[in-house]
C-alpha cells in the first residue's frame, strides 16, 4: 500500500477499471503516440500484457478508482519487458505516485527473477531547460537509476495519427544488476523485440532502425 493506494497487477479488469485507464491513458499521451486503447484492453485480458495499477484503497472494491497503470510486453529476443506506456491520472501527478508505481514493478520482477531489465521510449531532449516537460521525464527516470541507452539515436517510433513516424530514444534499467549502457547486439534484441511486441505492422521502421545500429557497429 502506498498513501491510501494499493498497488497490483491486473488481469481482469473490470468495465469500470477499463472506463479508468481510458481516461487516464488518453490525458496522459498525444494522439500520435497512442495505438487504440481497445487494442490494449485486449492485450490485457489476454494476458499478452503484464499491467501494474495503482488502485485507490476502498472498503468496496467494485468501487475502487485506478489512479495510475503501466503497461508491459514481454519481449520474445530478449528476457526483457517493455514498458509500453506508463501515467498516473493528472489529477494526481508530482504526488509520488508514479515512482512507487516504477519502484513495486521492479521489485516484484526482481522476486521474479526471470526478467533482466526493463526498457522503454522517452522522447529525444531537445534543451536542457529543467521546467520542460521531456528533461522532467528524463530526469524522473533518471532518479529511479534508469539510463539513457546512448547509441539510440536512431529509435522511433510508428506516428499513429499521420502514418508516418516518431523520433524517439531509449531508457532501461537493468534488473539486479548495475550495469550502464547495452552492447549494440542487445540493442539490435531490444529494437527487434519492441517492434514484434507492439509494432508489427510496421516492420520496416524496425529494419531501418537495425540497419543503421548495425552500419555504426561495422
Amino acid at each position: 500500500m502506498y498513501n491510501g493506494y494499493d498497488i497490483k497487477k491486473l488481469t481482469s479488469p473490470s468495465d469500470q477499471e477499463l472506463a479508468n485507464l481510458q481516461k487516464i491513458y488518453e490525458d496522459n499521451f498525444p494522439p500520435e503516440e497512442r495505438k487504440p486503447f481497445e487494442l490494449i484492453a485486449k492485450g490485457i485480458q489476454a494476458g499478452k500484457y503484464y499491467a501494474f495499477v495503482a488502485v485507490e484503497t476502498q472498503a468496496e472494491a467494485t468501487t475502487a478508482s485506478v489512479a495510475a497503470f503501466a503497461f508491459l510486453l514481454l519481449l520474445d529476443t530478449a528476457p526483457v519487458l517493455f514498458l509500453e506506456y506508463i501515467a498516473v491520472d493528472k489529477n494526481l501527478h508530482s504526488k509520488g505516485l508514479g515512482t512507487q508505481l516504477f519502484k513495486s514493478i521492479e521489485s516484484s520482477l526482481q522476486q521474479e527473477g526471470n526478467i533482466t531489465a526493463i526498457v522503454w521510449e522517452v522522447e529525444p531532449l531537445l534543451t536542457d531547460d529543467p521546467t520542460d516537460q521531456r528533461v522532467r521525464r528524463v530526469k524522473f527516470y533518471h532518479q529511479l537509476g534508469a539510463i539513457l541507452i546512448t547509441n539510440s539515436e536512431s529509435y522511433c517510433m510508428p506516428d499513429y495519427e499521420s502514418g508516418g513516424y516518431v523520433p524517439l530514444r531509449l531508457m532501461w534499467k537493468p534488473i539486479g544488476s548495475s550495469r550502464t549502457q547495452p552492447t549494440t547486439d542487445e540493442i539490435v534484441q531490444f529494437v527487434d523485440g519492441i517492434y514484434r511486441a507492439a509494432y508489427s505492422d510496421h516492420m520496416h521502421l524496425r529494419d531501418q532502425i537495425v540497419a543503421e545500429l548495425l552500419a555504426k557497429k561495422n
